[in-house]
């Protein structure tokens, strides 16, 4: 299994309780990636895709977004 976490329009990775919950999947051996995605200049749903992509982090059928 695989746990991909995205942010809100205005926040990042490191914001809120995403650290946390980071810490503690992979603690039970989860993969667990937290993307900093493009935030109110540039965000769209392209483009947020676009930073997926390019980090290769597309969800398949074993990712829990």
């Amino acid at each position: 299994m695989r746990v991909l976490v995205l942010h809100g329009t205005a926040g990042s990775p490191s914001g809120n309780w995403f650290p946390w919950l980071k810490d503690s999947l992979a603690e039970r051996g989860v993969r667990v990636d937290t993307p900093l995605l493009p935030t109110p200049a540039g965000q769209s749903p392209r483009s947020w895709l676009a930073a997926l992509t390019a980090a290769d982090l597309l969800p398949d059928a074993q990712t829990v977004v």
